[in-house]
This record gives C-alpha cells, sequence and structure tokens, in this order.
C-alpha cells in the first residue's frame, strides 16, 4: 500500500508541476485514466487516485461528469503585484480620489490574468483601505487623507455600508470611520 501511495503521490507531483507551468492550457481536456495507464504503467485504482489527488489540489475538475479537464484556475497569478501596481497608482496621482480603479476586465486584459485572480486583486485593494465600493456603481479610490498608511489604528473588520451615503462628505465620514481615524467617529455624532 506505501509502495502504491508513494507512486501515485510521485505521479500526482509530476503532473501538478506541468499544470502550473502550461503544458497543460486552462480549460483543456486532462489525460483520460487509461492514458495515465498507458503512459506510467500504473493500474486502474493508482491512476484514480492520481486524478483525485489533482482534483483535490483544484488543478482538474470534472467537465460533463466524465472526463477531467484543467482547471482555469490552475493558472492563475498572485494578486499582490497587480494590488501593488494599482496603489502606486493611488499613491501618484493617476487614480485621484473618488476616482474609479480599474474594473475586473480591465485588471484581466492590462496585466494578463484571470478573472479570478483579478477579482482577488479588487477584493485586497479593498480590505485593505484603499479603494471601497457603492454597490451597482463600482470600486473608487479612497482619498489621500484616508489612505491606510496614514491610520495608526487599522481597517474594521467587515465592510463599510456605504449604499445609502449623502454625498462625499458622509461617504468619507463613513470611510474614515471604518478606516479607525478616531475624530471620524466624533463627526459622524
Amino acid at each position: 500500500m506505501d509502495e502504491t501511495r508513494a507512486r501515485y503521490q510521485e505521479i500526482a507531483k509530476t503532473l501538478a508541476r506541468q499544470i502550473k507551468s502550461g503544458d497543460f492550457a486552462p480549460g483543456a481536456p486532462f489525460l483520460y485514466q487509461w492514458e495515465l495507464m498507458r503512459n506510467y504503467s500504473i493500474d486502474s485504482s493508482t491512476a484514480a487516485l492520481v486524478c483525485m489527488e489533482l482534483k483535490k489540489q483544484g488543478l482538474i475538475r470534472h467537465w460533463n461528469g466524465r472526463a477531467y479537464v484543467v482547471n482555469l484556475h490552475a493558472k492563475a497569478r498572485d494578486a499582490a503585484p497587480i494590488v501593488a501596481a494599482i496603489i502606486e497608482k493611488i499613491q501618484s496621482g493617476a487614480i485621484g480620489p473618488h476616482q474609479r480603479v480599474p474594473s475586473l476586465t480591465t485588471v484581466q486584459k492590462e496585466y494578463s490574468t484571470t478573472i479570478w485572480t483579478a477579482r482577488r486583486a479588487i477584493n485586497a485593494l479593498i480590505e485593505s483601505g484603499w479603494a471601497y465600493r457603492i454597490p451597482y456603481r463600482g470600486t473608487f479610490s479612497v482619498p489621500e487623507h484616508l489612505w491606510p498608511a496614514k491610520s495608526t489604528y487599522g481597517i474594521s473588520p467587515g465592510k463599510p455600508d456605504l449604499s445609502d451615503c449623502h454625498g462625499i462628505a458622509d461617504l468619507e465620514n463613513r470611510l474614515a470611520a471604518h478606516l479607525g481615524f478616531p475624530e471620524a467617529n466624533e463627526r459622524r455624532s
């Protein structure tokens, strides 16, 4: 049993490296179990274990209930460089206060990434306090006096409710309270 386990883990690691390096395109059909059996000289139960391991790692998924395809998330990039680039644009003034940050599709095209990585990047901007989202309106940059680097208290847990803001002053007060500026609570009272 230990020999079978070591063998399927070794094959799964090899195939995982190939998927992550782009040898298998996202959305492309993955090897059938009989192809795994032939290519790696393994039995059907070991081939099934390889597929289960890759599926558990999120690298392949069932398609049409019969075959496996390479998961689109498999080649997703890290969102951190994208977040850093957008923060740089906010700090340099290329994206002014209360201006829209790039949309999901713009981030996806501009940084050649998947929609999931773009979504993670935009959500990271919001969670870190560099942007805010108004439902059904978009995602906007935070003005300089509310930047997270200027707040000694940090961001409050959860998301601020900005859906019923009445003007920029009300919006900035809610953002300031969310970011932990103590004078914001005094202004709201």
